[in-house]
């Protein structure tokens, strides 16, 4: 998971790396129709976290970014790829999910996203590690 926010002028990653799949954690209920998380099997997690310069290119991209253009495209396969995508500023909110980009030609913003972020992932040192449940 990455997490860029801004300060200012100010710009931070934070970079949390789940250690397992998260989805072996899934077990499908059969009364409520869905996949739940056992919170009882922790998950290891490693958080990292850094300051960026103003004119990183990653940065650059995301403030030209239309974030409303972003489509949904959700499976509800357990083993497929999942994105997620979060964003706020002070002006409103977008939440937008796809399913396997990297098997689709026509999603380039999430590509374009996705494969930029590679990068971005590496520019915090991983130096903080936690033995913790990552469901609450």
């Amino acid at each position: 998971m990455v997490d860029l926010f801004s300060t200012g002028h100010r710009f931070r990653v934070r970079v949390t790396r789940f250690l397992a799949p998260l989805r072996d954690t899934l077990s499908y209920d059969s009364k409520d129709e869905c996949f739940c998380s056992n919170r009882a099997q922790p998950i290891a997690t490693e958080i990292s976290a850094s300051y960026l310069h103003p004119e990183d290119s990653y940065v650059r991209m995301l403030k030209k970014e239309y974030f409303g253009g972003f489509v949904n495209d959700l499976s509800e396969e357990k083993e497929a790829d999942h994105y997620f995508m979060f964003y706020t500023n002070s002006f409103g909110f977008v939440s937008r999910a796809i399913s396997n980009p990297h098997a689709k030609k026509w999603p380039e913003n999430w590509l374009r996203l996705i494969n930029r972020s590679y990068g971005l992932e590496l520019h915090p040192p991983r130096r903080l590690f936690y033995q913790e449940s990552a469901v609450a």
